[in-house]
């Protein structure tokens, strides 16, 4: 019975990843944020409850990504701006606060089969996509593509 379940192979429903949200700042000097401090908490709470903190810093686990007047801020840390929380970002250099919000998302599962006969066969990979999200109290909607990241567009 055990090795014909193994040799056939058997299924599960996997919860889909939450993409990641991306800075992008307009009009910012390298030097405006050369530190951006980020600030995880509850959601739908006015941000009374904060769970996690970290601090992105221009050094090797970050690259600045510059675009005309742009800088995409790429970041290599295990925490992520992402769904299900909202979020403070922080400007020390500057003094500026931005605040993120009702960030409304996908919630698929997929069904991925494992086995012998079944390795391989399958990408169990997914991502939930972003419809919108609240970025000092402004929408921001996103169009409709499955996008390995979104930006987030943050004027001087």
């Amino acid at each position: 019975m055990l090795l014909s379940i193994l040799l056939i192979g058997c299924s599960k429903d996997y919860y889909c990843s939450d993409v990641r949200i991306v800075p992008m700042f307009i009009g910012y000097s390298p030097s405006d944020i050369d530190t951006i401090l980020v600030k995880q908490y509850s959601p739908n709470e006015n941000f009374q409850t904060l769970i996690d903190s970290f601090e992105i810093v221009n050094e090797y686990s970050t690259n600045y990504v510059f675009l005309h007047d742009t800088i995409g801020v790429f970041y290599n840390t295990f925490k992520e701006i992402k769904a299900g929380f909202d979020w403070q970002i922080s400007i020390p250099a500057i003094n500026k606060n931005l605040w993120i919000t009702h960030i409304d998302t996908e919630k698929r599962t997929m069904r991925c089969n494992w086995g012998i006969f079944s390795m391989g066969r399958t990408n169990c990979t997914c991502s939930n996509r972003i419809f919108s999200l609240q970025m000092n109290n402004s929408q921001m909607v996103y169009p409709d593509s499955s996008l390995p990241w979104y930006p987030i567009y943050i004027k001087q």
